[in-house]
């Protein structure tokens, strides 16, 4: 199974905080697997803290911002290849 087998699935967010779910709920490899992984746990542990309650440090705040960059850094090569090639 590859990612664009799963194209359109909607995911609740809350599985990328539990490694057991996101095995289940993602296919075995794609490419930079670990990283967006690894990204998308790190954003959502911190989503619930940066979003409720009282103000945040602004290094949390930027911890997360950067972690969103990142993860668009990673992720947009391969979304322009794929648009690339449906051209």
């Amino acid at each position: 199974m590859n990612l664009t087998e799963v194209s359109g699935e909607n995911f609740d967010h809350r599985i990328f905080k539990n490694i057991d779910l996101i095995e289940k709920r993602l296919p075995a490899s794609f490419p930079n697997r670990e990283k967006i992984l690894e990204l998308m746990r790190e954003i959502e542990i911190n989503r619930n803290i940066i979003c409720y309650g009282k103000r945040k440090s602004e290094d949390k705040i930027l911890k997360m911002i950067e972690d969103f960059q990142e993860l668009k850094r990673v992720i947009e090569p391969k979304i322009r290849e794929k648009d690339d090639k449906t051209k």
